[in-house]
């Protein structure tokens, strides 16, 4: 097997690999965003009663999201830069493939 085709397939391995890391940290993202944004609505129909003198019930609090935020900050942005670094490699290892093709017909 010859230098170009390897080349080619590492890059199209690499990029894979790094769409799919990318994919993942994308979610865990997304997913924290939907829990925030349930926990404030929750949080503002509970809030909601008790503006009224005459309403009673009790309040839902949610703590703890700053810990979620920074453990999925930590985890995802380094899936993020091995995910682009990933891309990168793919694009530049495909790159010398055509670019040997490209001088080694002429």
């Amino acid at each position: 097997m010859n230098l170009i085709f390897v080349l080619s397939y590492l890059g199209l391995i690499l990029g894979f690999i790094g769409s799919v890391m990318l994919a993942f940290s994308l979610s865990a993202y997304l997913e924290m965003i939907k829990t925030t944004v349930i926990a404030h609505e929750t949080s503002i129909q509970t809030i909601a009663p008790l503006l009224n003198p005459n309403a009673s019930g009790n309040a839902v609090i949610f703590k703890g999201f700053q810990k979620h935020l920074d453990e999925l900050n930590r985890t995802s942005n380094f899936k993020t830069m091995i995910g682009i670094f990933l891309i990168a490699l793919s694009f530049l290892f495909q790159l010398i493939s055509l670019l040997i093709q490209y001088y080694s017909c002429s």
